[in-house]
């Protein structure tokens, strides 16, 4: 896409796909995200887990600093209704960048 967008796969206890959806579309380098709007969205979706992507149309799959604080605040959220946050992709171009990984997933 020639913008940013954030996606979510819910995901059930076994890891099994229940659904994925676009939570929000942004500008040419950012997108605002809700923590609320993604623990709301779990809870319909009766996820047990969630993996995170979005999009860099840089074509840079490389996290940024803002990338790392909004999983970060992500997975605080998830923590309060248990729900596991498995992973947050970056996509580019010319490939991905998996917080897992690369370790960077906050307490890992």
């Amino acid at each position: 896409l020639p913008h940013e967008a954030f996606m979510v796969i819910f995901l059930n206890a076994k890891n099994r796909v229940l659904a994925y959806e676009i939570l929000q579309e942004g500008t040419l380098d950012r997108t605002v995200i809700y923590p609320r709007r993604l623990v709301e969205r779990a809870l319909v979706h009766k996820a047990a887990g969630i993996i995170c992507v979005h999009n860099h149309p840089s074509g840079d799959a490389q996290p940024s600093p803002e990338d790392k604080n909004l999983t970060r605040s992500l997975m605080e959220a998830a923590r309060t209704i248990d729900l596991r946050v498995l992973d947050h992709l970056i996509v580019g171009k010319e490939g991905y960048c998996s917080f897992v990984e690369s370790r960077l997933m906050p307490g890992s």
